[in-house]
């Protein structure tokens, strides 16, 4: 009685109709007596690899699946939790399982549609409009990315996203929308207070939307998880910065990987971002932070004091950065993971970084790609008699090691009784290195 249900089904091992057929038994024992429940149905991954599908394919079955669909609707006010992400060969299925919901007025608490481009026409953005006003009160969870939503889909959805007031969770990153639908969804979106979890990524924002983006986040207090990575923010990131800092008092994620940030966007991130006492992961990864750029992180950090994962892989800090921001991951007293892969930071630079964290309760490393050689294969191996108690994942891949390396790395990776993950690929170890 009460009993949240939720399926799974995997098209390799079943068949569409047995699905249907399941389905119908479940409805029909609610219909009788189960009362009210919170059903998760999970048909991800069912269209769009042949390898995951029976001989019949997911498309193709619409008939069975627009049933099925509508089953839903005489469950007793059960609020459902529908996943048809990764179904791009399926659009067809899909659009008419929408409409069947839509149709029935089936109320959905969870919607993702994922990697679908099934939204490209208007009459399939039409019924996930109609699907969203049925469900206005009860949608909380909304995921809508890598769909090529582009300018018509965004402007329709930013029409009914005001009136879904319980919406926490949206995801709409890989979208590209352009800029004058993003000032309609940003309009819209500032009149959903809800919101804990927001995802943006790429979606051509740059510096004019960064400045859009604030009449979103000025009415949004509760805003925990904000991903902005890969939109060529660069300047505009001091705006938002300065949002954050003023309105989202609760934030615990930020990424602003891949936005082109370089010197003056750090240098603007290290002025406008203010105490962050709830920010536990920062991702910067991608921004073309150089050794000077590098010595703005040193404010930022100091302002992160529960801060416990950063990220900067892919950047250019070099030893002289690593040098320079050597103090400021040293003020993160909770940090227990730290990725610096692809820097170009060498031994010194290695030597920087590992002191930094030698107090810390390290559960990652990720040091990849930055030219350490069997010299730094020994710092490593001594840096492990201090973070070894604690370490679970170690990379070092790419780094020249070779096999008087590897012997030095042994000694210390001895030490790491609890490391689960540790990654040598193309470090030349050979049979005797690997041994």
């Amino acid at each position: 009685q009460n009993v949240p249900l939720m399926l799974r089904w995997c098209p390799a091992y079943s068949s569409c109709m047995s699905l249907g057929v399941l389905l119908q038994g479940i409805s029909n024992a609610m219909a009788e007596g189960f009362g009210k429940a919170f059903v998760h149905l999970d048909l991800s991954n069912s269209g769009s690899d042949p390898f995951w599908c029976n001989s019949d394919g997911f498309d193709g079955t619409s008939d069975v699946f627009v049933q099925a669909g509508l089953y839903w609707g005489s469950y007793c006010g059960a609020s459902l939790s529908l996943s048809l992400g990764g179904n791009r060969n399926a659009s067809h299925t899909i659009s008419e399982i929408l409409n069947g919901l839509a149709a029935e007025g089936t109320p959905l608490a969870h919607l993702n549609l994922s990697q679908n481009e099934m939204l490209g026409s208007e009459t399939q953005i039409k019924t996930l409009i109609q699907l969203l006003e049925t469900s206005k009160a009860t949608i909380s969870h909304l995921n809508l990315s890598d769909n090529n939503l582009f300018s018509d889909g965004v402007d329709s959805l930013a029409g009914v996203l005001p009136k879904c007031k319980a919406l926490s969770y949206l995801d709409l990153g890989w979208n590209s929308a352009c800029a004058d639908s993003q000032h309609a969804l940003f309009a819209a979106l500032s009149n959903c207070k809800s919101l804990l979890h927001l995802n943006l990524c790429q979606n051509l924002i740059a510096q004019e939307g960064a400045h859009a983006l604030t009449s979103v986040l000025v009415h949004c207090p509760l805003l925990e998880h904000l991903d902005l990575s890969a939109n060529a923010i660069e300047d505009g990131v001091g705006v938002v910065a300065s949002t954050l800092s003023s309105s989202c008092k609760s934030l615990t994620h930020l990424n602003l990987g891949r936005n082109l940030l370089g010197l003056q966007g750090m240098q603007q991130l290290s002025h406008h971002l203010g105490e962050s006492p709830c920010l536990t992961h920062l991702d910067l990864s991608m921004n073309n932070i150089c050794a000077e750029a590098a010595a703005s992180l040193v404010p930022i950090l100091s302002r992160c004091s529960r801060l416990q994962s950063l990220e900067l892989g892919c950047n250019s800090i070099n030893a002289a950065g690593a040098r320079a921001m050597r103090a400021g991951i040293k003020a993160c007293s909770s940090l227990t993971r730290l990725g610096v892969g692809d820097n170009g930071i060498g031994v010194q630079g290695l030597k920087e970084v590992l002191f930094a964290v030698s107090d810390k309760a390290m559960v990652e490393l990720e040091l990849s790609g930055n030219q350490i050689g069997s010299e730094g294969a020994g710092v490593v191996a001594k840096a492990c008699e201090k973070v070894g108690k604690t370490l679970q994942r170690l990379d070092l891949s790419n780094n020249g090691i070779g096999k008087p390396g590897a012997a030095k790395l042994a000694h210390g990776i001895v030490r790491c009784s609890v490391l689960t993950h540790l990654e040598l690929r193309g470090n030349e170890l050979g049979p005797a290195g690997g041994g």
